[in-house]
């Protein structure tokens, strides 16, 4: 391996700063190449670092004042909702009764035409005998 003359200083009990002399910038930034956690620890740190603005507004700061707020218009949602169900369910009631109405007065009115169309051929017939006699 190409550090191994360093093996000793690396796991070394000894003082961290006695350490941190004995090793080269080159050597640092070598070992902390090899260590792949290492490499996408950075990667993260980069990406939440610059990601810092957009967690960090503002806006966001209010979000706790308005949660009260939210649940006041959350509950007048769900009274709206309920209202809406129960208004369609009276309309809904309605139609059935109006459909249900006109069907009555379609078969009545049916049964109108059939009793005029009888009542039309009695007279018809009536007439007609009325005028054999005559003649």
């Amino acid at each position: 391996m190409q550090h191994e003359k360093l093996r000793d200083i690396i796991d070394d009990d000894g003082a961290l700063e006695h350490s941190r002399r004995l090793l080269g910038i080159g050597a640092k930034a070598e070992l902390i190449m090899l260590n792949d956690t290492a490499l996408q620890t950075v990667s993260d740190m980069r990406t939440i670092g610059d990601l810092q603005a957009q967690i960090n507004r503002p806006e966001y700061s209010k979000a706790a004042e308005q949660q009260t707020r939210a649940r006041a218009v959350e509950q007048q949602h769900n009274t709206q909702a309920s209202e809406f169900r129960a208004v369609a369910t009276d309309i809904s009631s309605v139609i059935d009764r109006y459909y249900a109405e006109t069907e009555v007065l379609s078969e009545m009115f049916v049964q109108w035409d059939q009793a005029l169309t009888a009542i039309e051929r009695k007279v018809a017939d009536l007439e007609s005998i009325s005028r054999k006699q005559q003649v």
